[in-house]
């Protein structure tokens, strides 16, 4: 490898976030030693063994090798002073933090969000670091706090409650007014991570997507539908539906979709559903709507375009989950001549919502 190249390497394992531990053990005079580590897995349930990395050149490298035992300490956010310190060569390690001792006299981090204690299992020397193997004696769980993760060579926390998903245009890594890079933490008085400006500080507030769709009856009582030309769920079925766009209503970007998918005029009558997708920021509003004629065409976004009766809809190859149940509250409604406005929590919707393939479709309804 050039050096070019190992430089490439290091970056491109600084991108790859993981957990933080503190990793501790007493010579033989019963002094303590540490280190922090980012390098720390589970192994084995049976026996139950994790393993930890540590470079040949720390100066506690000699103490961790001959040790019989050790423990981890899984820290929190607000372990970045104690992670720092037991990061650096020839600090005073064990005065800045405060410490408690397992049965066996392993210094633990009393703030530790979980705590392990080990027996030495084995050592393997791989390269420039040896891979220390420890059998778990004992484990405690500590405060339920947000987990320290590190990654491009700073500490920060694990957000739960911060989008799992963005979608393309949410993936904002730049400030929109100075151009600075984003990262992602909680701003005074508020609860949620979000991509702030280390330069100017601006906050870049990331909303959920909304869609709008329709499902148009003909007069007939045949419904539209179109077969995806594009991804996700290329060649899969569904009722026009799409981003709202800016400047418009809910209901215009309902009959704006139905125009551009199927080339079709619908009138736009009640609200039928508000869909919650959380998992990928979603909020969909569907309404009901009247075809004005039953003109409808092939579009750059449809490759076939059908009315199809109600024993006809291809159920098990609609595009989407949010498609499917939509349809069958509207059926509903009309066998029973209601008109109610339903709301549907897609938080457990199946696999095949997120799916982006271009899977084979069958034929045309």
């Amino acid at each position: 490898m050039t050096p070019q190249q190992a430089v490439t390497f290091r970056d491109a394992m600084s991108r790859f976030p993981s957990g933080v531990v503190i990793a501790t053990a007493r010579d033989e005079d019963g002094r303590p030693w540490g280190f922090t580590a980012s390098s720390f897995s589970s192994v084995s349930l049976e026996p139950p063994l994790v393993l930890v990395c540590l470079s040949k050149a720390a100066d506690c490298h000699r103490v961790f090798s001959s040790a019989t035992r050790f423990a981890i300490s899984v820290l929190s956010a607000a372990d970045e002073t104690a992670a720092a310190t037991f990061a650096r060569r020839g600090a005073d390690k064990f005065a800045v933090s405060n410490f408690e001792v397992d049965e066996h006299g392993s210094p633990l981090l009393r703030s530790a969000i979980a705590t392990l204690s080990c027996r030495k299992f084995d050592t393997y020397d791989c390269g420039d670091h040896s891979v220390l193997i420890g059998q778990v004696t004992g484990a405690r769980l500590g405060p339920d706090d947000h987990p320290m993760i590190y990654s491009a060579r700073k500490f920060g926390r694990f957000l739960p409650n911060a989008p799992a998903h963005l979608t393309a245009h949410e993936q904002v890594r730049y400030c929109f007014r100075c151009g600075s890079s984003l990262a992602l933490s909680v701003p005074p008085g508020d609860t949620l991570g979000r991509p702030v400006c280390h330069k100017c500080g601006h906050i870049h507030y990331i909303n959920p997507t909304v869609i709008v769709g329709c499902i148009a009856e003909a007069s007939d009582g045949r419904i539209l539908l179109c077969r995806r030309r594009i991804a996700p769920r290329r060649g899969y079925w569904t009722f026009p539906s799409g981003f709202l766009e800016r400047g418009e209503s809910s209901e215009e970007g309902a009959r704006r979709e139905t125009l551009e998918e199927a080339g079709a005029d619908v009138g736009i009558e009640r609200l039928l559903c508000v869909i919650d997708v959380p998992q990928i920021s979603e909020v969909h509003l569907i309404y009901r709507g009247l075809l004005t004629g039953n003109a409808a065409s092939v579009t750059t976004e449809s490759s076939e375009v059908a009315l199809v009766a109600e024993p006809d809809i291809p159920w098990e190859n609609l595009a989407f989950t949010s498609i499917g149940e939509s349809l069958r509250r509207y059926l509903d409604d009309r066998a029973h001549g209601r008109r109610l406005v339903h709301r549907i929590d897609l938080r457990s919707a199946p696999e095949r919502d997120n799916q982006d393939s271009d899977a084979p479709a069958p034929a045309a309804p």
